[in-house]
């Protein structure tokens, strides 16, 4: 059988690169479609497609800042007739600040949040029909440590944000939203046939820091190898939010192959959100402590935990939701569901 896998990608070249490694190994057949070049140089080394022995990966050209772009990539994509597995929504940028997107957009929530909705929803009809109850296909969305200082007030963060940090970290807790709000949705139409999880890669070595001033990143460079994580370390939870059957969370309710359920904060009380899953081990559930655990802890392997309050609230998310279906034009949403 041949999984198809679409990564988009855009400043997380490296975390990519081993995200495709990690799916090769697993997988000898695989489809693969990034906005970028296949030739990469993570830790300063060439990197090649003759690493990925024994894989079979195609590139087609996406920028997910364009919803242009999207739909061009998606009426591709449908012309094929293709099956779709497995949809990592990996492509994020930093900066630069106060930049547009070709749709007027800011660039950071554009790239991060805004062009994998509508790439996820318009390819969601492909997703229903390639997976099955007992193997439902994956939607992987990339979250981080930052979603804890994102806000909710959509429409400034899309055309006239404060700063970076906050559209970053906006556009990240969007992530957390999208996943469990189309979750949702899913379940209240009764498709069984895909599954949605956020992970949050953790505090990584990758190339997402090289617009840092140069001075800046002549120091951050040596902080980062000594305190972050490698980027293979940082592709773990996205391949295993792919490919295994998630992780449980200490004394909790496991979820199910779908992300049905889960426990919220440790106390055994089932909810109907996604699975969250992060690199390290974070055993506290205290803001204060948990935070520090969830970005800089020692790298344990993907487990699943809870994200802050503020990104399991529905009504935020719901919000979210119904805004960027006017945004990107998306009429009829319930056909993106059959």
């Amino acid at each position: 059988m041949r999984t198809r896998l679409a990564l988009p990608w855009s400043h997380f070249r490296v975390l990519a690169a081993m995200v495709i490694e990690g799916m090769a190994s697993a997988h000898p057949w695989f489809f693969l479609h990034h906005r970028l070049r296949c030739w990469l140089r993570p830790d300063g080394r060439h990197w090649s497609l003759s690493r990925l022995t024994g894989a079979v990966v195609s590139f087609r050209v996406l920028d997910v800042s364009s919803l242009a772009s999207v739909r061009t990539f998606v009426d591709e994509w449908r012309s094929t007739e293709q099956p779709l597995h497995i949809l990592i929504n990996n492509a994020g940028i930093n900066s630069p600040r106060g930049a547009r997107s070709s749709d007027g957009f800011d660039l950071i929530f554009a790239t991060n949040f805004v062009g994998h909705f509508a790439l996820t929803l318009l390819l969601l009809p492909v997703l229903v029909r390639s997976g099955t109850p007992d193997n439902p296909a994956r939607i992987v969305n990339l979250a981080s440590v930052m979603h804890h200082w994102g806000t909710t007030d959509w429409i400034r963060l899309l055309y006239s944000p404060d700063s970076t940090t906050s559209t970053y970290a906006a556009s990240k807790l969007a992530m957390i939203y999208f996943s469990d709000e189309l979750q949702r949705r899913l379940a209240a139409r009764g498709v069984e046939t895909v599954a949605v999880c956020s992970v949050n890669p953790g505090a990584v070595n990758s190339d997402i820091w090289r617009h840092l001033p140069a001075a800046v990143k002549c120091l951050a460079d040596v902080v980062f190898r000594l305190i972050f994580l490698t980027a293979e370390q940082g592709s773990r939870c996205s391949v295993v939010a792919a490919l295994a059957p998630l992780p449980v969370p200490d004394g909790g309710v496991g979820p199910a192959a779908d992300g049905s359920t889960m426990a919220c904060g440790g106390q055994g009380k089932a909810t109907p959100v996604t699975p969250y899953l992060v690199p390290y081990r974070v055993v506290s559930t205290l803001s204060w402590l948990r935070v520090p655990l969830e970005c800089l802890g020692p790298f344990y392997g993907p487990v699943v935990c809870e994200p802050s309050g503020l990104a399991r609230q529905h009504a935020p998310a719901k919000q979210l939701f119904e805004t960027c279906l006017r945004l990107c034009a998306l009429k009829d949403p319930e056909k993106l569901f059959t």
